[in-house]
């Protein structure tokens, strides 16, 4: 899909991040990996047309995954934030979100995010 506004970046950003989610609870990675490359589009599009922003409120939604994205999305305007929420979700998940979130605080720590 060629994203021509915000609204529909904001909205395939979300869709995806509960796809991707649920796909790599069951194990479909090619379903996860279609949808996270979505993800990435919808992060490179709103930041081209500054309003990554439009994701903060999803850092209080209930889904990991999209709580997940989002703070990556926003990890550098947001570091604090972004940092807790990722905290939070390794702490309290045992699943792949759990160990998704210890990933990006690893990898933001190092630079290579």
């Amino acid at each position: 899909m060629v994203l021509r506004k915000v609204d529909d970046a904001v909205e395939q950003f979300k869709k995806n991040c509960i796809k991707q989610g649920q796909a790599l609870e069951a194990g479909n990675y090619k379903v996860g990996n279609k949808s996270a490359k979505s993800i990435y589009e919808s992060i490179v599009f709103l930041k081209a047309n500054h309003q990554i922003d439009l994701l903060k409120p999803f850092l209080f939604e209930g889904n990991e995954n999209l709580r997940i994205w989002s703070a990556r999305a926003l990890i550098h305007s947001y570091s604090s934030l972004c940092l807790k929420v990722l905290q939070d979700i390794a702490n309290t998940s045992e699943g792949i979100h759990g160990l998704d979130a210890e990933m990006v605080i690893s990898e933001y720590k190092k630079g290579n995010i």
